[in-house]
């Protein structure tokens, strides 16, 4: 549903749970000190401080795509632990919190937002929105898919929970957490794409001393099998016809 913009002299004074919008979508345009984002965004790498700028400027000429907020008191609502964080901000980010981050570098005053009360109808809902729009435009890696995935089970308490949200079995939650039992200098392998997910995941079920030893290993296997196809192809393939 497109959602209408209302001007936010419009919502002067007005507390932040009688604002309009709680039943449908409603198109602002909200300075920037007015947002905080969640904490229980998975990303991890928004980029360097250089590209944000970059992307900043590009937001500044044309924000394509808004950013989906909920009220604070909707989110407190749901994690009241949640106050110290949010501050003095009125609305709380669920998506798009590279593009909060791009406005601040770039000195842009206000973000252009879509206020859906909805997604804040219960912790689930709102986890899942976060999650949904990364997973979408698959803008997480491995690493970050496990952290999304690891704190919906800490925040519905358990992994069953999850499991049933998403219509899986339990076995499924936990192969997509296995890879959070890495070192952290590993979890950075996978992130770069350096390590094989499959390769990963195997790893991740050996104790954390050993990790390191058995994935130099695997770099070194993998570096033999390569010399042997490289000396294959410069000698050329045995002629397999009859002499």
């Amino acid at each position: 549903m497109a959602g209408r913009r209302t001007s936010l002299a419009s919502l002067a004074g007005a507390k932040v749970e009688d604002v309009p919008g709680q039943s449908q979508p409603l198109l602002l345009s909200l300075p920037l000190d007015r947002l905080v984002p969640t904490r229980f965004n998975p990303r991890r790498r928004f980029g360097t401080d250089d590209e944000l700028r970059e992307f900043g400027a590009k937001l500044a000429k044309e924000q394509l795509q808004p950013a989906v907020v909920v009220s604070r008191t909707a989110y407190l609502k749901l994690w009241p632990e949640e106050a110290e964080h949010v501050g003095n901000a009125s609305y709380v980010i669920a998506n798009g919190e590279r593009r909060w981050r791009a406005s601040r570098l770039a000195g842009r005053p206000a973000l252009e937002v879509v206020h859906k009360e909805d997604v804040a109808a219960s912790r689930a809902a709102f986890l899942d929105a976060v999650q949904s729009e990364n997973n979408d435009r698959q803008d997480l890696d491995p690493i970050e898919r496990a952290l999304g995935i690891d704190i919906m089970v800490t925040q519905l308490g358990g992994a069953e929970q999850v499991a049933v949200y998403y219509g899986k079995t339990k076995g499924w939650v936990s192969q997509q957490r296995k890879l959070l039992k890495l070192t952290a200098e590993l979890q950075d392998l996978v992130s770069s794409g350096e390590m094989p997910v499959r390769v990963a995941r195997d790893i991740a079920g050996l104790p954390a001393e050993v990790q390191s030893t058995a994935w130099e290993e695997e770099v070194a296997k993998r570096k033999a099998a390569k010399e042997a196809a490289d000396r294959w192809k410069t000698a050329g393939a045995p002629d397999p016809s009859p002499s």
